[in-house]
C-alpha cells in the first residue's frame, strides 16, 4: 500500500490550512497579526475603550484559531492512526496473500496426487474387468488337467495304434517274404514238371 511522505503531507497541511483558514482574501494569521498590529496601535495612542474591543476581538480570533488548530491536529493524529492501520493491514494482507499462495501450491500437489490416483484406479478398473472376462484360476486349472488326462489317453492310444501297426508290418513282410517262398516254390516246381514231361514222351 502506498504511503504519503513528509513533504505530501506538508504540503496537503497548509493547503487545507489555507483553504480553511481564508477569511475576505486574506489568511487567519495575516487577519491575527493585523489585529494584534491595531491592538498595539490603539495602545498607543491611550484609546481605552477601543483598545479593550479590539484585545476581546483578537481574544475570541485567538480562540477560534486554537479551535481550528486542534482540529486540524485531532484530524493529523487521525491520519496518522489511518496510515498505521493501513500499513497494519497490509502486513497481514501480505502474510495472507502468501498463506494463500502456499495453500494453492499445496492444492495443486493434492489435486495432481488425487489425477494420479483417479488414473490408477482406472487402470485397475481396466485390468478388473479384463480378469473378469477370463475365468478363474481353478476353472482353468481343471481345464488343464482334463486337457492333459486326453493328451495322455491319446498317446496311449497312439503308442498302442504305432504297436498294432509295426506288428501289421512285420506279419505283412513275413507274409510277403512267404509268399516269395512260395512264389519260388512253385517256380522250381513249375521247372522241374516242364523237365519231367518232355523224357516222357
Amino acid at each position: 500500500m502506498a504511503t504519503i511522505s513528509a513533504e505530501e503531507e506538508d504540503i496537503i497541511r497548509k493547503r487545507l490550512i489555507s483553504q480553511t483558514a481564508k477569511a475576505n482574501g486574506f489568511s487567519t494569521l495575516n487577519k491575527l497579526t493585523k489585529r494584534f498590529l491595531s491592538l498595539c496601535a490603539s495602545a498607543e495612542n491611550g484609546d481605552v475603550t477601543k483598545t479593550e474591543d479590539i484585545y476581546q476581538t483578537l481574544m475570541k480570533e485567538l480562540a477560534a484559531y486554537e479551535l481550528q488548530v486542534t482540529r486540524l491536529n485531532t484530524i493529523r493524529a487521525a491520519n496518522h492512526r489511518e496510515q498505521d492501520k493501513y500499513k497494519i493491514q497490509a502486513v497481514e494482507l501480505e502474510k495472507a496473500l502468501l498463506q494463500v499462495q502456499g495453500e494453492i501450491e499445496e492444492l495443486k500437489v493434492t489435486l495432481e496426487k488425487a489425477r494420479e490416483e483417479r488414473a490408477h484406479k482406472e487402470e485397475y478398473e481396466v485390468l478388473r474387468r479384463l480378469c473378469m472376462e477370463h475365468p478363474a484360476r481353478s476353472e482353468t486349472r481343471t481345464a488343464i488337467a482334463t486337457l492333459e488326462k486326453d493328451i495322455a489317453a491319446l498317446e496311449n492310444e497312439s503308442a498302442q495304434a504305432n504297436g498294432v501297426l509295426e506288428l501289421r508290418k512285420k506279419q505283412f513282410a513275413l507274409l510277403l517274404h512267404a509268399a516269395d517262398e512260395l512264389q519260388k516254390e512253385l517256380e522250381d516246381d513249375t521247372a522241374a514238371l516242364d523237365a519231367v514231361v518232355p523224357m516222357e514222351t
